[in-house]
């Protein structure tokens, strides 16, 4: 065992390791029990051991000569530097993966976060609602609506999901500091009645506004319930004058809201460009971009990929592998040589090995089926395997300083 650290310690790992196996089979055959040693079981594991220990150093010394005098070399390869693509056009924020999301004011989709179509201060912003071009089942303020958004560079346009944008004339007015409540907020035109407009509570179907004939008034109800009322003879709904009938002080303030913003420029013939029909990414969502910054960045799928460095070329979408040159300039496929002729003997070599391994490897495993297993027959086995690797046996390319 010391003679083994000894070996260990000179970098002779090798016989190093042999003369430690030799110490442990002697030691293990003095204190085993005989009837332990005189098992078949015993002298099979023993006896292939040893056969394939007593060949270790020819083994590594066969390995590193191969490698030594070898004249061809596996070509290095290296992983391209990769990072996600994070540059988003104006309006659009990036995700941290590869996709940009819009901002309200730049098409994102908002049915989901204001739970349906209609008036959307929430998520929208004040005064503003969630529509779709052309819904023919749309709410009353939805009608007519401006301000959609549609890019060529994303996917669906507002045909296809919902925006938020400016109401459309329906919205007539609001309603705020009523006593009652469930009057205040956005109402709509809704119809007409004894020849004026009637109107409704947006968030409120049963709230309404119209002329009564019989009271010769504008009339707030609720249902029947008369709340206001206001005796402006006004062809549409009036903003003062309205006094308590069945309703709480204070009386609704009704401010006409602001002339509705002109269609956006963007409302365009873009539709039929839009990439509506892409799948998976969120409507009104773009791809991210790689950086401009940088150059020659390549995108590949949701990645952005440096490119190769000098000595090297691009392999695939994550490896760049090392082009041949120096004293190894014959190209192959996985290895660089001296010459042509070099790597085609040494691909023949290996071929010729690996066969006459595979076949010797077969008649002994035959072997051991028909006759048993035995030490000799299972250590010839390993070694044959180990001398089928012996051609693979090349280094790896040194760094080609004119590749």
């Amino acid at each position: 065992v010391s003679a083994s650290w000894q070996l260990h310690a000179e970098g002779r790992t090798a016989q190093a390791a042999e003369a430690a196996w030799r110490a442990v089979k002697s030691a293990v055959d003095d204190v085993a029990p005989e009837k332990v040693t005189s098992h078949q079981t015993y002298s099979v594991v023993m006896g292939t051991v040893d056969g394939v220990m007593g060949r270790l150093t020819e083994h590594v010394l066969d390995y590193k000569r191969r490698i030594l005098s070898s004249k061809v070399c596996y070509k290095r390869t290296i992983a391209r530097e990769r990072k996600r693509p994070s540059s988003c056009r104006k309006g659009f924020e990036w995700d941290q993966m590869h996709t940009c999301y819009p901002s309200t004011s730049a098409g994102a989709d908002c049915l989901r976060p204001c739970g349906g179509a209609g008036m959307c201060p929430s998520f929208c912003g004040a005064d503003k609602a969630c529509c779709r071009r052309g819904d023919k089942k749309a709410p009353a303020e939805c009608k007519g609506s401006s301000g959609f958004v549609d890019f060529a560079y994303t996917r669906g346009s507002s045909k296809d999901y919902h925006q938020c944008v400016q109401p459309g004339p329906a919205v007539a007015f609001e309603i705020k500091s009523c006593g009652e409540f469930d009057l205040n907020g956005l109402w709509v035109r809704t119809g007409v009645k004894f020849g004026r407009p009637r109107y409704t509570l947006i968030d409120n179907q049963k709230a309404k506004m119209n002329w009564s004939e019989k009271q010769m008034a504008w009339r707030l109800h609720i249902g029947r319930r008369t709340l206001y009322i206001a005796a402006s003879n006004s062809t549409t709904f009036p903003t003062s004058g309205w006094q308590a009938v069945d309703g709480i002080s204070p009386v609704p303030q009704v401010e006409t809201l602001g002339q509705l913003a002109s269609p956006s420029l963007v409302q365009v013939g873009a539709l039929e460009g839009s990439l509506a029909r892409k799948r998976k990414a969120a409507f009104g969502t773009h791809e991210a971009a790689c950086n401009t910054d940088e150059e020659d960045v390549e995108k590949v799928g949701h990645w952005c990929l440096s490119p190769c460095p000098p000595g090297y070329r691009v392999k695939n979408a994550h490896t760049c592998v090392q082009l041949c040159g120096g004293n190894m300039p014959a190209d192959s496929w996985g290895m660089c040589g001296q010459s042509p002729a070099e790597v085609h003997a040494v691909v023949a070599q290996t071929a010729a090995m690996v066969s006459n391994g595979a076949l010797k490897s077969y008649i002994l495993i035959d072997g051991m089926r028909k006759d048993g297993v035995d030490g000799d027959s299972l250590a010839g086995t390993i070694n044959t395997f180990v001398d089928m690797g012996k051609p693979f046996a090349h280094p790896k390319c040194p760094e080609f300083v004119d590749a």
